[in-house]
């Protein structure tokens, strides 16, 4: 967290010598903090971050669009991603429709290269329309969600493992919400099943995500707790380990190209 900030204050005062040169990278340092901000649950503070950045990419995407659109898309989904948290569901439904609706601009190649992002986005939606009481919709995003992701995740397991989970969770609690919990606990199954190989490489972030999908499989299907790989996760995560209240709702990883 101190690290975001430090990058933040350096960058802006870069940004404020040259600003054709910094003005970038400070918006990426913007968004960076605003999602460590998010993580700690401070959504206020992580939307003034959020805000700023959005502006920024903003003004750039429309200078020069084929640079700059899919960083204006991700800071959108940003900002999208503090407003969910600070409970702002047609905020955040609004804010991810327009970071989906500028991915969706690009071109088949270019897009194909942001799979992670584009699924982010259409995650945060998700949660976002189920929020707000509209399941339907919200398994439909989470759908989409889980279909980027897993096409990431079965290239580049170790980028896509965290997201994937977040968007079969959300997928879960859709279905639990339209009366289906037979079909969510099966995608929360077919989910641990996948990561049980990355507990260890990927860390804490992940065995966090990873008690939620337990905590909605037991409720979903008390019995299969209890069978493999549930069984073997939980083991492998062991006793001590608690996922927090709320899962954080982190901004994928800067991998693309």
């Amino acid at each position: 967290m101190e690290q975001a900030r430090e990058s933040e204050e350096i960058h802006r005062e870069l940004a404020k010598r040259q600003p054709d040169a910094y003005r970038p990278g400070w918006a990426s340092s913007l968004d960076n903090l605003a999602s460590h901000l998010s993580d700690l649950g401070r959504f206020q503070e992580a939307m003034e971050q959020a805000r700023t950045a959005e502006g920024i990419y903003r003004g750039l995407a429309e200078c020069q669009p084929d640079a700059y659109r899919p960083d204006w898309a991700r800071s959108l989904a940003v900002l999208a991603a503090s407003r969910l948290g600070a409970g702002d569901f047609a905020g955040a439904i609004n804010l991810s429709g327009q970071a989906i609706d500028q991915f969706q601009g690009l071109s088949p190649e270019r897009r194909r290269t942001l799979d992670d992002r584009v699924g982010w986005a259409h995650r945060i939606r998700a949660e976002a329309l189920l929020g707000d009481g509209k399941p339907v919709e919200a398994h439909g995003e989470a759908a989409k969600s889980s279909e980027l992701l897993g096409g990431v995740f079965a290239q580049r397991p170790g980028v896509a493992a965290e997201e994937l989970a977040r968007a079969n969770l959300a997928r879960a609690r859709c279905l639990k919400s339209l009366d289906r919990p037979a079909e969510g606990a099966t995608h929360i199954t077919e989910t641990l099943q996948q990561l049980l190989p990355l507990i260890e490489p990927q860390g804490a972030r992940l065995r966090g995500v990873l008690h939620h999908l337990l905590d909605e499989l037991q409720a979903l299907a008390p019995d299969a707790i209890h069978a493999a790989p549930a069984a073997e996760i939980a083991a492998a995560l062991g006793p001590d380990n608690q996922a927090d209240p709320t899962p954080p709702s982190p901004t994928p990883t800067e991998t693309q190209p």
